[in-house]
């Protein structure tokens, strides 16, 4: 392909079936070192059922060429709903090992003890992915890591009360953490925060007992006039931080995502 090509991204659809399809079952599956370890073939119905689906959901991207229009890369993703139960509804027997393997892993693995500071000196910014199914990991109070400032608890799925808010503050992750972006139960665990991270510089947080986060994000994103509606209601916890908060603290909501407050030391 020539260096002077350009490049641009869109959303997946209808038409970039067939060279999707291509690239899942030529390129893709033919490079995929599980797969090829245990010698997976018949990925054919496997990859069509993964396009139908990421098609119906409308949240896969696909890179091209603008002068060719030649799909170069694919991101494909599925929405998983909250309730949804987790099966593996696929035939051939290679590929639901792979898959098996992978729900167990995301299940089970805890990566606290497979990641430390000695294998990652380097190490700035951790974000924790955590499967819904699971209790919080009581490892993350024990974790240490000299060089982590910038901490994501956000997809954790867990939203930390004010005793293991504490904790967190008072841990080696805690003590040293400039960036924190978390989900809490109540928005006293706010003031822990700012007031025992001392080292604390920015803090972008949900808060549980507030009226905003109460109703679908589907809904707000659907709905301008919801969203606006919403946005004065939530105007509450934010003179509510105003008022407890230090004076020097300049809080404000995400444009990006207005349940969540930023909160500026």
């Amino acid at each position: 392909m020539p260096l002077s090509s350009k490049f641009d991204i869109r959303l997946m659809n209808e038409n970039d079936y067939d060279q999707v399809l291509s690239l899942l079952t030529n390129s893709f599956f033919h490079d995929e070192p599980i797969a090829q370890c245990l010698q997976v073939t018949e990925t054919l119905e496997f990859s069509k059922n993964v396009i139908h689906n990421c098609l119906h959901d409308k949240c896969s991207c696909v890179a091209y060429d603008t002068e060719t229009n030649q799909i170069v890369a694919i991101c494909l993703n599925e929405i998983i709903y909250k309730n949804n139960k987790e099966e593996i509804n696929e035939s051939d027997e290679k590929i639901h090992f792979i898959l098996e393997l992978f729900m167990n892993m995301q299940k089970n693995l805890n990566i606290f003890d497979q990641l430390n500071g000695y294998r990652a000196p380097r190490l700035r910014f951790l974000q924790i992915n955590q499967n819904e199914s699971l209790s919080l990991q009581i490892s993350i109070f024990q974790y240490t890591s000299k060089s982590v400032r910038v901490l994501d608890l956000r997809n954790c799925n867990y939203s930390f009360n004010e005793e293991e808010c504490m904790k967190l503050c008072h841990s080696p992750l805690g003590i040293q953490c400039k960036i924190l972006s978390i989900n809490v139960k109540n928005r006293e665990s706010i003031n822990i925060f700012v007031k025992y991270m001392t080292n604390l510089r920015a803090l972008h947080i949900t808060c549980e007992d507030e009226m905003f986060n109460k109703r679908s994000t589907s809904e707000e994103n659907a709905n301008d006039e919801f969203c606006d509606e919403n946005i004065d209601n939530s105007d509450e916890l934010i003179r509510w931080l105003e008022d407890h908060l230090p004076s020097t603290c300049l809080v404000g909501r995400d444009p990006h995502s207005h349940s969540f407050i930023r909160i500026w030391l």
